[in-house]
């Protein structure tokens, strides 16, 4: 068999990617309408699906801890006894993911009195010894001593789950001075803080490195421990039991009886509806076509995003639309404000959408001076719904209107709501509060047989919108709007229309400064 045509098995610890993933979200921006928080699922599936994308395997598996307790517990009761409680909201989380998982046609695996990272050992070994190219996924760094010329190992960044180091022999050995083989060594002698595994005091990776090039292995360093002089020898000495326990408990054990091997773990077709019964249970409304896209799922029988009667918009002069308004019987009631969409052509206004109830209007402007009837109504306090008010508020300032009265944006709500998720154009809130679809002209078609939502029927899908956005919003939340955001967005819309001044003259010094700081700190 060419490389080309090796198989690739793709093996993940579900765990500890799950609780990366956990930590890397914010809790508060991924909890359904029922309570439910899913920031781990999100993230993990989320990595998932790029994982498959780029790596695309031929065999995939997930593997899970059965439980804290394991022989490493029986052993050593103090095993990872720092650890603290599981947080509440990642519990539950771990049924799920391991339901969506099974939905993709992925085949996750549990041994009670074995942790994952055992689990992924004996997987890698086999597949390797099989013919296999292996892609180890794991935060654990006890999985570095599985790297060989067959197996690498994808090792979270700081960055978080999203991005992934890879670590061949070549790269472990750079990083850490030693081959994958020996890093448990190095493990045991610096201990494992997360796995409350004490080391030896004093002794740092490049000590355990330099004992380890001089005495060839861990078991020649013990052999020759009473030949280490100075405080470092001494303490070896003191804690040979703790090296050599630590030593017994990290290595990964690779002949786990499993019902499975890596044969039996082909790559299978999604179940397209179950995906999509648990990631609307989870809400994962916009990383559903990820799924597909990256599973390349041939999905034919995929339901029609749920269907919508649209207002017909009245197109009124803006003197009959402001007449409008001013006979609106929410004209000065703050908590009906009007919907209004700015449609714009090259920086200046070119329709207005309107919206109160079903009553839908729009303007057409071919000059600004066609919209000087609304001038008094944009520019007044009448409370005033928006989706992205910033670039609108330019266009008519631009046109020489003012826009007051700015009661809410969809927009910078949905980013305070959740920050974190892509629900931040229009069709994304209203596929996720009204669960409907706005109307688009297919870009695919020369001639499209419709033009989309209209200026006035955008500002329909604004104002519903809005409702459920706001009740959805804490208190404390909603004062950030209210009393930050749409009073800045006023001002950085004034900015960005000025500019700023600046001296080229003083810039380019400040630029050489901070250049020569620059080379001062990398020589330090």
């Amino acid at each position: 068999m060419t490389d080309s045509r090796k198989p690739t098995l793709l093996v993940v610890d579900g765990h500890s990617l799950a609780f990366r993933a956990f930590y890397a979200l914010p809790v508060e921006n991924f909890t359904t309408k029922d309570g439910q928080h899913t920031n781990a699922v999100y993230g993990f599936l989320s990595m998932f699906v790029n994982l498959l994308k780029a790596e695309q395997p031929t065999h995939l598996a997930v593997a899970f801890d059965a439980a804290r307790a394991s022989f490493r517990t029986r052993e050593y009761p103090e095993y990872k006894a720092t650890r603290s409680e599981t947080p509440a909201p990642f519990q539950g989380q771990i049924p799920l993911l391991q339901e969506a998982l099974h939905a993709m046609g992925v085949t996750t695996i549990v041994k009670p009195d074995f942790e994952a990272d055992d689990i992924l050992a004996t997987l890698s070994t086999q597949g390797a010894d099989s013919g296999y190219d292996v892609l180890v996924v794991s935060g654990d760094r006890d999985s570095i001593q599985l790297v060989n010329d067959r197996v690498t190992l994808l090792y979270p960044s700081v960055q978080g789950v999203s991005q992934l180091k890879r670590y061949d022999p070549v790269k472990v050995r750079e990083r850490y001075g030693v081959d994958p083989a020996q890093y448990p060594d190095v493990a045991a002698l610096v201990g494992e803080t997360s796995d409350n595994l004490p080391g030896v005091p004093k002794v740092g990776e490049k000590t355990a490195v330099k004992w380890l090039t001089q005495f060839g292995s861990l078991d020649g360093i013990i052999e020759h421990a009473s030949e280490i002089s100075g405080v470092v020898g001494q303490n070896l000495r003191d804690h040979l039991d703790d090296v050599t326990r630590n030593r017994r408990l990290n290595a990964l054990i690779r002949d786990v009886e499993l019902d499975v091997r890596p044969d039996d773990l082909a790559v299978q077709p999604i179940d397209a509806q179950a995906v999509r019964d648990i990631f609307a249970r989870l809400e994962f409304r916009t990383l559903l076509p990820r799924v597909f896209e990256a599973t390349g799922a041939v999905v034919d029988d995929e339901p029609a995003a749920a269907g919508v009667t649209l207002p017909e918009p009245r197109r009124l002069a803006a003197a009959e639309a402001a007449a409008w308004l001013a006979s609106l019987p929410s004209a000065d009631a703050q908590d009906s404000p009007v919907a209004v969409l700015i449609e714009t052509a090259g920086g200046l206004p070119s329709r207005v959408g309107y919206a109160a109830g079903n009553d839908v209007v729009e303007v057409d402007a071919a000059a600004p001076d066609d919209l000087e009837p609304l001038a008094a109504w944009f520019a007044s306090a009448a409370p005033k719904t928006l989706h992205d008010a910033k670039p609108q508020l330019k266009a008519l300032r631009r046109a020489g209107f003012d826009l007051g009265g700015i009661a809410f944006d969809t927009l910078l709500a949905g980013y305070l709501l959740r920050p974190s998720l892509p629900d931040k154009t229009l069709g994304d809130l209203v596929d996720r509060y009204l669960d409907e679809e706005i109307p688009a002209a297919d870009p695919n078609q020369l001639v499209p047989e419709n033009d989309g939502a209209s200026a006035g029927q955008l500002a329909w899908f604004i104002s519903r919108v809005a409702t459920p956005l706001s009740e959805d919003m804490p208190a404390s939340v909603h004062n950030v709007l209210v009393d930050i955001e749409l009073p800045t967005l006023a001002a950085l819309a004034d900015l960005e229309l000025a500019g700023v001044a600046v001296s080229h003259d003083k810039l380019s010094t400040f630029s050489g400064e901070l250049s020569a700081r620059a080379d001062v700190l990398a020589q330090e």
